[in-house]
């Protein structure tokens, strides 16, 4: 327990910003003192004429005053994967929106959520992005207590989006429509996260279990590469990856579940538990990068195109502008979001993944206080989106337990 106290206290050593204040030497004379006999006073006609006082274009003008002090930046890391769902963070950092903000972000990519929690405990970085659906609940379980503070790709209408995954699988292979057809296949899927989450759930729909299929870990870039090549029978992929497989299979490629509501995906930055409160300046300049971000992306997804392609390998501006279409960058945290992270970690500790006491709350898996202010100053960053529902009975994904 020692050993966690120490790696959170390391997150966010940051300096702080240090302003020095002067005060005016406001020191008088007295009046009396000061003035001059009447006797002595100069003439009228000595005084000095009035083309003789500086004129007004002497001054020294704006631009010759003193230099605001340049700008101090933050350096900081910030672990990400390279799909889809990130795209806002890269697209933070390659136009700047951090950097406008006194931030140098330095972007960390890594294979899955399970690899960002190993580097938050490690201290690799500072900064992490989490899931507070599918990845909260798992990492508080094992002690390190995040929270999702600020979502960039969700929906504040679905209290289970996870738009952006698929099973996909080859029609060579005898996979179809049919659910039953996956049976005794070999199937590619991450070793946790959230394909893992939507595989588990997708199964036990279908009255299955991962015991009926042979699982195959591997992260979403291989699976591109195992589907196309014929590696394995089936894959569950996130996007770009998820596009670009059905677009390489072409007619031999089937979608057999094209991001149901089975589980809640709401992707974002996350902090440990009192770090936002020991850091506000800083963390209200990344969320604002991010919700900026996210506002862009939907506005011309067509110009953001490029940056998919800077950071991930196999795919097309094709591929990465149909993908987009798959995503929602909503940063909002609704009452459909806190449902579906509630239910979402029950379910994980329903099917053994996570091991708990007490169940979890939204409370203890989200924490939007610093993400509403940001969006109450920047109205207009999210003025596109849907109205939030007020009930969470309106909400998709919504079922009664």
């Amino acid at each position: 327990m020692a050993r966690s106290r120490k790696l959170l206290a390391l997150f966010f050593a940051f300096a702080l910003f240090a302003t020095a204040c002067g005060s005016d030497d406001d020191s008088e004379t007295s009046s009396d003192s000061t003035e001059a006999p009447t006797t002595t006073e100069a003439p009228a006609e000595t005084e000095a004429p009035a083309e003789t006082e500086a004129p007004a274009e002497t001054e020294a003008p704006a631009e010759t005053e003193a230099p605001e002090e340049p700008m101090e930046f933050q350096d900081v890391s910030m672990l990400v994967v390279n799909n889809m769902a990130h795209l806002p963070a890269f697209v933070a950092a390659d136009y700047g929106l951090w950097v406008d903000r006194g931030l140098n972000v330095d972007l960390q990519t890594l294979g899955s959520g399970a690899d960002i929690a190993a580097g938050l405990q490690s201290g690799q970085a500072e900064f992490g992005a989490v899931n507070g659906g599918t990845g909260v609940a798992p990492q508080r379980a094992g002690g390190l207590l995040t929270k999702l503070i600020a979502p960039y790709n969700s929906d504040a209408t679905n209290a289970k989006y996870v738009d952006w995954i698929s099973i996909i699988g080859r029609i060579d292979r005898g996979l179809t429509d049919d659910p039953k057809s996956i049976v005794g296949k070999k199937v590619g899927v991450t070793g946790g996260g959230t394909p893992n989450a939507y595989l588990t759930e997708w199964l036990k729909r279908e009255g299955l279990t991962k015991e009926d299929v042979e699982i195959v870990a591997m992260g979403a870039p291989d699976m591109l590469t195992a589907i196309v090549n014929g590696d394995v029978d089936a894959v569950v992929p996130w996007d770009p990856f998820r596009t670009s497989a059905l677009r390489q299979l072409g007619d031999n490629g089937i979608d057999m579940s094209p991001g149901e509501d089975l589980v809640l995906s709401a992707i974002g930055l996350g902090a440990v538990d009192g770090q936002m409160a020991d850091n506000p300046d800083v963390f209200k300049a990344f969320i604002e990068g991010l919700v900026e971000a996210t506002y862009l992306i939907r506005q011309d997804p067509e110009s953001i195109a490029p940056v998919v392609l800077s950071f991930v390998d196999g795919v097309t501006e094709e591929d990465a502008i149909e993908a987009m279409k798959r995503n929602k960058y909503d940063p909002r945290i609704s009452i459909c979001i806190e449902w579906g992270a509630e239910t979402t970690a029950a379910q994980l500790v329903e099917s053994g993944s996570v091991e708990t006491d007490e169940p979890f709350t939204a409370d203890d898996l989200l924490d939007s206080s610093l993400l509403d202010v940001v969006i109450a100053e920047n109205p207009d960053w999210v003025a596109d989106l849907p109205a939030i529902p007020e009930s969470v009975e309106d909400c998709t994904g919504y079922e009664e337990g």
